[in-house]
């Protein structure tokens, strides 16, 4: 199965309806009603012609645009398609985009729509009718045992992906690399599955996308989703359950998570090799699998003789291969590494793995650019923090985010206090349950979402949270447009952030008409699963500073439930500064004389002259991003084809002041590259 969301752009003229509706009798258009109920009856003609193979709806509609959810069993032209569609419709499309979605993005889109407009996609038993109704109750309701989550990766090159493994220290990943760019499937088909040892979710991450990111590039996946299935018995499943979640899964990737070995093979396990056998050209099978677990691929690999198993795991490292890391990652920041460094290394206590090396060349590197931008504080000595972890990488990053020192250190004041009241909870110390329930409260690119993610892993890291997941929720996520489903909606929310972190972005939005509104019941709901979830859902609600505390104020039962607050200040323009010198490395770019004073000042300008509207990180990134517009303008017109410099050069005529719509976007936090 594949879930796609489209979005539409008429050609300049066309319209699907006017928009004026007291213009309507004289205006050849239909009113927007009356063209999603014709579009639905279009849609069903073209699906039966299709036999079925794929459905589609629209789930949003302007007068010269348009939202589709397209659904199908197998691979699909989409655009063709979405052509096809706007033809039967009598229009012509100038753009189209679309990009691939998990079911469970995909059964919120489709919720959304009026179910008067007879789409067959948005009728109830959609997910029945394409044969996977069981596994998308399990994903859209949250229900555990077993768990699926599900996963979209982004395409890649084949340079960005295989810099992302030489940065995980495993010659497997690499070699198995090499071979899936040196060949392309024959139809469809998969040459191998994969046997993967990773320790927890991120590490897994890590191993896992750079992987599907080159089969994907060269064609032996046709899907980017990815579901891991955890916390199960093979016993547990029946045969038709297994062949549900294949078929959900086709074109795409099912990662097992064995969390111990398999010593025998039970008749769960010989169903699920059944399956597995039946798909084997049309989902590709990754078993991530216990730390010792030998004789476990060798069991699976027995039972399933006529597969070809690769295994690719993340070994400890020796300490040639951890100087040659250091060195890689030191020249990918201008740096070279020195002696002190190399006696840390060798000072480690062998075999290490990537995560304890990644801690100290991060620190190594923090210290370097402190020295070099800052020289006054050279000769002190840095006062090396605890990790609370030490197995992570989650909370090095979050020490490596520019500026943001009194939130790191109430970070770790936060989860340390929480250790110890748990402590004191489980001795019968107390009888007081401990709560990390929190709220953040600053201006626009404080980085809030970025911290609220890090927390979320070092929750995980911690093993005070299951999974460490950011499920991030705004107003409509939360409140619904029918009497009596914001309740249900609200308590859903939470099933499906078991073992994670919510957060609310802009919470305030929620009182929308006092005492027996939608957003009323909302909050109230909100309240009371904080409490019934105390245990494995953490809670953080984000916004600006006053409408929060306003928000606060007019609920102090759920105030009494949050015992933890952090003020996210702005940056400084220095700091601001050296976030912009982290962008433009990322990509790779220079700034030529005098470009960095004009930068400074627009920096210093946008702030003093708009400051209730000042983005602190994204005002930056808009500045940049518009510089590389005026630098395209720029360099197109020289009369001949730039070089290498020109195209990495930003002069400072290329920055100019943003405007106010360029400062208003989705928030965005730095972090130093790992």
């Amino acid at each position: 199965m594949l879930y796609y969301l489209i979005d539409v752009t008429l050609m300049t003229g066309q319209q699907f309806y006017q928009e004026d509706p007291d213009e309507a009798e004289s205006n050849p258009f239909p009113k927007s009603d009356d063209t999603m109920s014709h579009a639905a009856k279009i849609e069903r003609k073209l699906a039966e012609q299709a036999g079925q193979s794929w459905e589609l709806a629209m789930t949003q509609l302007a007068p010269a645009q348009c939202r589709i959810a397209l659904v199908s069993r197998d691979v699909v032209p989409v655009r063709k398609i979405i052509t096809q569609f706007m033809t039967a419709l009598g229009v012509n499309a100038e753009r189209i985009d679309s990009r691939e979605v998990t079911l469970m993005a995909m059964d919120t889109e489709l919720g959304q729509v009026k179910l008067s407009y007879t789409w067959q996609l948005t009728e109830s038993g959609r997910w029945t009718r394409f044969g996977v109704g069981s596994v998308a109750r399990h994903i859209t309701y949250g229900w555990r045992n077993p768990q699926y989550r599900e996963h979209v990766f982004q395409p890649a090159t084949q340079p960005e992906v295989m810099q992302e493994a030489a940065k995980m220290a495993t010659g497997q990943l690499r070699a198995e690399l090499a071979r899936v760019y040196a060949s392309k499937p024959v139809g469809q088909e998969q040459a191998v599955d994969y046997f993967t040892v990773a320790a927890d979710a991120t590490a897994l991450t890590k191993l896992l996308e750079p992987l599907l990111q080159a089969k994907f590039a060269q064609g032996w996946l046709q899907s980017q989703r990815y579901v891991i299935v955890s916390d199960f018995e093979f016993n547990d499943y029946t045969q038709p359950d297994w062949a549900t979640l294949f078929r959900a899964a086709v074109g795409g990737t099912i990662v097992i998570q064995l969390d111990h070995p398999i010593i025998a093979v039970s008749s769960g396990l010989q169903k699920f090799a059944a399956i597995m056998r039946e798909y084997a050209d049309r989902v590709l099978v990754i078993f991530n699998l216990p730390s010792a677990s030998r004789a476990t691929q060798q069991l699976i690999a027995n039972l399933l003789p006529e597969q070809l198993f690769i295994a690719i795991a993340q070994p400890p490292m020796t300490p040639t291969e951890v100087l040659q890391y250091a060195a890689a990652e030191a020249k990918l920041q201008g740096l070279t590494v020195d002696a002190e460094l190399t006696d840390t290394l060798k000072k480690l206590k062998y075999p290490v793995t990537i995560e304890t090396v990644k801690q100290h060349v991060l620190r190594w590197q923090g210290q370097q650019i402190r020295r070099e931008r800052h020289p006054e504080y050279a000769a002190v000595e840095a006062v090396t923090p605890t990790l609370p972890h030490q197995g992570g990488v989650a909370y090095a990053e979050l020490n490596s985010l520019i500026g943001l020192n009194s939130v790191k250190r109430l970070v770790r004041s936060v989860i340390q206090n929480y250790q110890v009241q748990r402590l004191r909870e489980q001795r019968q110390l107390s009888e007081e349950k401990p709560s990390l329930h929190m709220v953040f409260t600053g201006n626009p690119g404080t980085a809030k979402t970025t911290v609220a993610r890090l927390i979320a892993q070092i929750l995980k890291d911690n093993q005070i949270l299951r999974v460490g997941d950011l499920i991030e929720l705004g107003r409509s996520d939360l409140v619904s447009p029918f009497v009596g489903g914001t309740a249900p909606l609200v308590k859903r929310r939470f099933q499906q952030a078991a073992g994670s972190v919510l957060f609310i972005d802009e919470a305030y939005s929620l009182l929308d008409g006092g005492a027996g509104s939608f957003g009323a019941e909302a909050i109230t709901t909100i309240v009371q699963e904080m409490e019934n979830h105390r245990d494995d859902v953490v809670v953080i609600f984000a916004g600006y500073p006053q409408p929060m505390q306003a928000f606060l104020d007019q609920n102090p039962g759920l105030r009494s439930r949050i015992p933890f607050q952090i003020q996210f200040p702005d940056y400084t323009n220095d700091e601001l500064m050296q976030i912009a010198t982290l962008m433009l490395k990322q990509r790779r770019l220079r700034l030529g004389t005098g470009a960095k004073a004009k930068l400074a000042a627009l920096v210093a300008a946008t702030r003093r002259n708009d400051p209730a509207n000042f983005g602190n990180g994204r005002t930056v990134r808009s500045l940049i991003e518009t510089a590389l517009l005026r630098q395209g303008e720029r360099l197109m017109n020289l009369g001949h084809e730039p070089s290498d410099r020109e195209l990495q050069t930003l002069r400072a005529a290329d920055f100019v002041a943003p405007t106010a719509a360029t400062t208003r976007e989705k928030q965005i936090g730095f972090l130093l590259p790992s």
